[in-house]
């Protein structure tokens, strides 16, 4: 790693931003090596991963066009990208100002970065881009297209309505269809085979039937919270088939849903040993933000594709994980520092504890209305 010989204290005065505080500088100037950094709401982590990011390549630790930054919408991503590209471009200026010599990548003028710039994506974006560059190398036709959210709704449906009399539950075909692309987008963010969540129910489903019956009366009943349990489970084998041949029109069609890009990516990453060496050799570092929101899938995939060791620093707050819903957990942060350490070194841990999005006056007025103490000075 070459010597710093730009703090980020320093930086921060030569792009005239605010100093950056203590935590934030332990980020912005950690060395080349895994990093998990839990980053509370309102703690300013874009404008940290941007600041590490103008530290490493103005310390010439790396080129612009190593970095590779992934989140998850499309505004977030457009927001780290415009904000990394605007420092470069006055980081640039100032340099020049300051008669320093630019580092590799920021020696031509700003308009000419084009190929130089960061490369800051979605998640899902990434995942469709991998599997597109190594489709043949996994039996998949490289020509594929993507569905949108109506047309999977619609391909579903048709095959639901086409289904024959051994599809028997007492639901609705608008019921049946949520239910298989449901089931559909939960093994694909699970890595799991439709085989594989067939052994797992049939299992479960073999141990509850084998629970004593409960006696009322006369009668020998099965106790309705395990009845209930079994019927849910036998609606679920019943749509295995179904959710079968649903995946086998896709793959036919080439045609991909929302479900297929990251399980497709992650499939490429653990059979293409070429993939992960293309990845680790064009992105140094990579930034993964919003962390507590990836799925096993996603998870994977990036742990395939650049491995123990690899400068990955993923940012994320527990306490704000929302897509429990589809396969994401927060113990993907904890996965993460174990899936990116070595045996010789455990992944780096930073937090950013500090909240910027209230000021003292208000922080002051929520001190002042703390619960009393008592029953009697409440009264």
């Amino acid at each position: 790693m070459t010597p710093a010989t730009l703090t980020a204290s320093r930086l921060a005065a030569l792009l005239e931003q605010p100093p950056p505080t203590p935590e934030q500088v332990s980020v912005i100037e950690a060395p080349m090596a895994p990093m998990l950094v839990v980053a509370g709401a309102g703690s300013g982590k874009t404008e940290t991963m941007a600041s590490r990011v103008v530290w490493l390549i103005a310390n010439g630790v790396v080129e612009p066009r190593q970095v590779l930054g992934l989140t998850f919408t499309r505004k977030a991503a457009h927001e780290l990208s415009a904000r990394i590209s605007t420092r470069l471009a006055a980081l640039a200026g100032a340099m020049r100002a300051e008669g320093m010599t630019l580092p590799t990548g920021l020696e031509r003028g700003h308009d000419d970065l084009v190929g130089q710039r960061p490369l800051v994506h979605t998640y899902n974006g990434f995942a469709l881009d991998l599997v597109r560059e190594h489709a043949l190398a996994v039996g998949i036709d490289p020509e594929l297209t993507m569905m949108s959210t109506s047309a999977s709704w619609q391909l579903a449906h048709s095959l639901v309505e086409g289904w024959d009399d051994s599809l028997d539950l007492e639901a609705s075909p608008a019921t049946l269809t949520a239910a298989l692309l449901s089931l559909t987008s939960s093994i694909a963010d699970h890595l799991v085979t439709p085989d594989q969540l067939r052994a797992h129910l049939e299992t479960v489903r073999d141990h509850l039937s084998g629970i004593p019956l409960q006696v009322e009366g006369k009668r020998r009943t099965t106790p309705k919270a395990v009845a209930s349990v079994l019927s849910a489970l036998e609606s679920r084998l019943a749509l295995i088939p179904l959710l079968e041949r649903f995946a086998q029109v896709r793959a036919e069609s080439s045609a991909l849903d929302f479900a297929d890009q990251v399980s497709l990516a992650a499939r490429v990453a653990r059979e293409v040993p070429a993939a992960g060496r293309l990845a680790r050799r064009m992105h140094r570092v990579v930034l993964l933000d919003e962390f507590q929101d990836t799925s096993v899938a996603q998870l994977q995939m990036l742990t395939d594709l650049f491995g123990p060791g690899h400068a990955a620093c993923a940012v994320g707050d527990p306490q704000q994980a929302i897509y429990g819903w589809r396969g994401a957990s927060a113990a993907s942060l904890a996965g993460f520092a174990e899936a990116f350490a070595t045996d010789d070194a455990p992944v780096l841990q930073r937090t950013l504890s500090t909240s910027w999005r209230n000021d003292e006056a208000v922080l002051e007025d929520e001190l002042g209305l703390q619960a009393p103490a008592t029953w009697d000075e409440f009264r």
